[in-house]
């Protein structure tokens, strides 16, 4: 407190030249129609360009609930595809349901770690037991399989990668439709 009294006493002339051009200017242009004309459309710009990029942060820092609404929805609409279902022939005597079965149940998670140069890779994804998931699950991805659940918790789960040394899984090709397996080995 004691040094902010110095400062101040040593340029109090400074301050005081602040206070009265603080002054005059306000004077100047509250009391001449042009120049508040010219001061009220500058403000406007410049709040205007801070209210832009105030939005432009907070769009920003949703993003993350917007990508979680997202997965949510694509896991649902993965789930309505047709290859997602089975036909059921046998059950041709019920008149409760369809003859199609849900095959597959798509629940959305995220990657909060993940390893890719070691030969034994793994992800740890952010759902568990609680949101559905068992040991031996699928992962998949937009681009294809991810690899398998090995551990389940009850908040997360450990997923082995496609790209660790004792993976196999099932393929088949595209065009053919030629079986097989996908196998790194050793």
């Amino acid at each position: 407190m004691r040094n902010l009294l110095i400062f101040i006493s040593k340029y109090n002339a400074f301050f005081l030249f602040i206070i009265f051009e603080v002054s005059a200017l306000v004077i100047y242009i509250k009391y001449n129609s042009f120049q508040k004309a010219t001061f009220i459309n500058s403000t406007n710009q410049v709040t205007g360009n801070l209210y832009a990029q105030v939005d432009q942060l907070k769009s920003y820092i949703s993003l993350r609930e917007v990508n979680d609404s997202l997965s949510r929805e694509n896991a649902k609409l993965r789930e309505q595809l047709k290859t997602s279902f089975y036909i059921d022939s046998a059950a041709h005597h019920k008149v409760i349901d369809t003859i199609y079965k849900q095959q597959y149940e798509y629940i959305d998670a995220a990657v909060i770690n993940n390893s890719t140069n070691h030969r034994n890779n793994y992800l740890t994804i952010n759902k568990g037991s609680r949101a559905g998931i068992v040991k031996g699950m699928g992962v998949i991805c937009a681009q294809g399989v991810v690899g398998k659940v090995v551990f389940v918790g009850e908040h997360l789960s450990v997923v082995q990668s496609l790209l660790h040394k004792e993976t196999i899984i099932s393929a088949a090709l595209a065009g053919t439709k030629d079986h097989g397996f996908i196998y790194l080995g050793r």
